[in-house]
């Protein structure tokens, strides 16, 4: 099922199927702006298809789909034909529910109990609220299981990427990335990869977490003259930002780049910090808040 939201600046639609919002896009001038990217029909295909969708119970990959946390063993299953490691958790491959629907806002809803794949039991809720020119998406998750585990949240956006696409979003930290794709060292951050001030997105392959994050970031496509500004809530102290590479992904039609705002830096389940992951107890909740607002010049709503 998919539900439209619309109202004098802002689009945005969103599926039952994956949680995921299927398109967003901003009103000007008398023409719609997509501020994620355009996708075709995914009925038969899969979360990443999308224009984005929600990374629950935690984001991105564990190293050796295995992990121990209270002394405990917990082992997980490789949940892509892509990745030999479990990928985003789960809630991107599952049937979410729809709980509430109004003129400029909706709720999703989503049980997943004893998978085979993940120690993980949960519940976790979605909403999504077009205020004047600003999408505002909230996501939830309550440990239902009956050990205390580690958990994080985060969304897997795809922007358009156009040949003078900025991105801004000062963080103090990066991380490069080894061969399981997964954060290595933290060290400076090259210079094309500095997004303390507006910077283009590199021709090549991007696939890198930083922390320290303001949690403002801001996207500019001056071929379009519109812009779009994010801001998050704690706990999402880290981002990642990914791009196969423009030239790559041009020649397939395919022209993007994403910019993950997440509670945690992938691969946390490791670290004795556990690197923004959080330990919940059955019964207690997460929860994580962002903001995307048009910037569209001469357009006021």
């Amino acid at each position: 099922m998919e539900v439209c939201l619309r109202n004098q600046a802002l689009a945005v639609t969103v599926s039952t199927m994956f949680g995921a919002i299927r398109a967003f896009s901003v009103r000007a001038g008398g023409r719609d702006i997509s501020l994620m990217r355009s996708v075709r029909d995914h009925r038969d295909g899969s979360a990443l298809d999308t224009a984005c969708f929600p990374l629950i119970p935690f984001g991105n990959r564990v190293r050796g789909n295995r992990f121990a946390f209270g002394g405990k063993d917990y082992g997980l299953t490789a949940n892509s034909p892509t990745d030999p490691l479990y990928l985003h958790g789960d809630g991107w491959l599952k049937d979410w529910s729809l709980e509430d629907v109004g003129d400029d806002s909706l709720s999703l809803a989503l049980m997943v109990r004893g998978e085979s794949r993940s120690p993980y039991c949960y519940d976790g809720f979605q909403s999504f609220r077009l205020i004047g020119g600003c999408l505002e998406i909230c996501l939830r998750v309550v440990n239902r299981g009956e050990e205390t585990l580690p958990f994080g949240l985060g969304w897997h956006p795809y922007f358009p990427l156009t040949t003078g696409t900025t991105l801004m979003a000062p963080a103090t930290g990066f991380w490069t990335e080894d061969g399981d794709h997964l954060p290595d060292r933290r060290s400076p951050a090259p210079n094309d990869l500095d997004f303390g001030a507006p910077r283009r997105l590199p021709d090549h392959w991007v696939n890198n977490v930083f922390d320290g994050w303001t949690g403002v970031a801001e996207i500019h496509w001056p071929e379009w003259g519109c812009g779009l500004s994010i801001t998050a809530d704690p706990p999402l102290f880290h981002y990642m930002v990914f791009t196969p590479g423009r030239r790559r992904e041009a020649e397939r039609g395919a022209d993007y780049f994403c910019f993950e705002p997440m509670s945690h830096r992938p691969g946390g389940h490791h670290s004795p910090d556990l690197s923004g992951l959080f330990p919940l107890v059955p019964g207690t909740a997460l929860e994580a808040r962002i903001r995307l607002e048009a910037n569209v010049p001469a357009f006021s709503y």
